[in-house]
């Protein structure tokens, strides 16, 4: 999977939830390692200027509306 599909797809994940979706999920869907994940947030957020936050009471990443 290309870097570019990875990105659309995390944004699919995110903007389909309405609650916080954990890391290991985000590697379950996106059928890569933990860093991996870790650069496609990243650059969500720089390349798309993308609102993810972190709630670590609920462990999980989500868009802030």
């Amino acid at each position: 999977m290309s870097n570019l599909q990875r990105i659309y797809q995390l944004h699919r994940i995110l903007a389909s939830r309405t609650l916080p979706v954990s890391h290991q999920t985000l590697e379950e869907h996106l059928e890569c390692s933990r860093a991996t994940v870790n650069r496609t947030i990243e650059s969500l957020r720089l390349y798309f200027n993308a609102p993810i936050l972190y709630d670590r009471e609920r462990n999980g990443y989500y868009y802030d509306t």
